[in-house]
């Protein structure tokens, strides 16, 4: 497949990337918009991506504008398109190559449109990659740096970043006072919004007993709508536990989850938030391909993968194949095999 000339883009082209899907998969796309930036420092840089993870873009350089949309409905088509041609852009690169994204960009006329070539309605692309994420061995951020090939990008930086304010760190400091949480202290993340299977919530509120028997503090962050469930399933008995679950947004988030030593996550945004705002994090993943750490584990050195012993399984409507007693795969990781992830790490941090 040929490259579009530089020249023919010129030094300061405009440029649109598309990435519609969830947050994960956005922070993820932060290596693409960063090597973006590197090839041409003057060039228009602009993000369509979802409202609710847009926040995750604020204050990265590499990002001049950034356009929200609630949802890839087919009614918000037409009108969408007629923005991005008022636009203007010179290229557009579908990261997540949606028929949305296809549809919209053919429709607003953008002249260079990159995106897969697997697809359906990959013929609405005018530069396709010949790539299959389904049976890639890739990180999905490396997924999307080869995207930047017909622009003749090759990049091997795969690390995501978020940028928190000091405002925000200090704001999120005088919280966690109020709660009586003080360094070092381990957030702990139960839920995925359904992006993967989980290990069970009461295995988080166990590690969360062990850690404070060893004088280690935990808070608990998730969703509005899983706040509920965390306060009910912490307050059991005498365990009294910090949950910030549901009184957080997305920037606050960021700034709670960069204050922390270490985070517990499933296979999830948050995950990936925290990985790329620098805390060392400690990823659950099930042994499911779909849903496989080599593809979908923050693409950093300080990620510790924990996976249940047993080989691929194959995982539906959060039950397990593998066991009768109709439970799932992740019920198997141990208690025990996370906190003692947890512990080396610190020893680690101590260390340095």
């Amino acid at each position: 497949m040929s490259g579009v000339p530089l020249s023919k883009l010129g030094k300061a082209p405009r440029i649109l990337l598309t990435r519609t899907d969830a947050l994960g998969d956005l922070i993820l796309s932060a290596p693409a918009f960063r090597a973006l930036r590197q090839a041409y420092p003057e060039a228009h840089i602009a993000v369509l991506c979802r409202s609710y993870a847009a926040p995750a873009l604020e204050g990265n350089p590499a990002v001049n504008r950034v356009i929200e949309i609630e949802s890839e409905s087919r009614a918000n088509r037409a009108e969408l398109a007629r923005r991005l041609r008022s636009e203007q852009y010179d290229i557009a690169l579908a990261l997540y190559p949606s028929s949305f994204a296809a549809d919209v960009l053919r429709r607003a006329g953008i002249p260079v449109r990159v995106g897969s070539a697997r697809r359906f309605h990959s013929w609405k692309f005018t530069h396709r990659i010949n790539h299959s994420r389904k049976g890639n061995t890739l990180s999905e951020a490396a997924c999307n740096l080869e995207l930047l090939a017909p622009l003749g990008i090759n990049s091997e930086n795969t690390a995501p970043e978020v940028f928190v304010k000091t405002v925000e760190l200090e704001r999120m400091q005088r919280r966690l006072a109020e709660s009586a949480v003080a360094s070092p202290f381990v957030a702990l993340h139960p839920g995925s919004g359904g992006s993967a299977l989980d290990w069970p919530l009461e295995k988080f509120v166990t590690l969360a007993d062990q850690l404070r028997r060893r004088g280690i503090r935990s808070v608990f962050t998730g969703s509005a709508d899983e706040a509920g469930l965390i306060a009910k399933r912490t307050g059991v008995g005498r365990r009294k536990f910090v949950s910030l679950a549901g009184r957080t947004d997305l920037r606050e988030l960021a700034a709670l989850l960069s204050l922390a030593e270490v985070v517990v996550a499933n296979s999830t945004g948050p995950l990936h938030l925290a990985a790329a705002v620098g805390t060392g994090t400690i990823g659950l993943f099930p042994p499911a391909r779909s849903m496989s750490p080599s593809r979908w584990a923050p693409p950093v050195d300080n990620t510790t993968v924990l996976m249940p012993e047993f080989g691929p399984c194959r995982c539906r409507n959060g039950r397990c194949r593998r066991e009768k007693s109709g439970g799932t795969c992740m019920e198997s990781i141990p208690v025990e095999a996370v906190l003692a992830k947890i512990i080396e790490r610190l020893e680690v941090l101590q260390e340095e």
